[in-house]
């Protein structure tokens, strides 16, 4: 579908994926879209999770921070040219709540040092929240 879309010249700006199963020996020249900037978060010490964003070249990435406590996995790509900034989160299903709070804090604290009121934020993941 990606493909499909850029062959019409429709580019999507961005791209979020969770539980990509992604490890690191895993290269990013392996998960390459063309016309697509990789960022990510790996979960290495057991099977499952992670997140990805791919984000088109033309929206060059200013900065990225990564969480990783060994449950819950997350992303903070910052794009100062267009005063955006997308977060990615992966929570699996009976995670402690302890990890999660981790999660929400590393995004909290990212977003603080932005510290400008005109960026516009996206907070978006698979949060395996049991009643929605």
């Amino acid at each position: 579908m990606i493909h499909e879309e850029l062959s019409n010249n429709h580019a999507l700006p961005f791209i979020a994926l969770t539980e990509t199963w992604l490890k690191s020996y895993i290269s990013d020249a392996q998960i390459h879209i063309p016309g697509y900037t990789v960022s990510r978060s790996d979960r290495d010490s057991r099977v499952g999770g992670g997140v990805l964003l791919y984000s088109h070249v033309n929206i060059p990435v200013s900065k990225v921070d990564k969480f990783d406590d060994g449950t819950c996995q997350g992303i903070f790509c910052q794009f100062s040219t267009i005063k955006t900034c997308i977060a990615v989160g992966y929570r699996p299903p009976n995670a402690a709540s302890s990890s999660l709070a981790s999660l929400v804090r590393f995004f909290s604290q990212c977003k603080e040092e932005i510290n400008d009121d005109s960026y516009d934020f996206c907070f978006t993941g698979d949060f395996n929240f049991p009643s929605i």
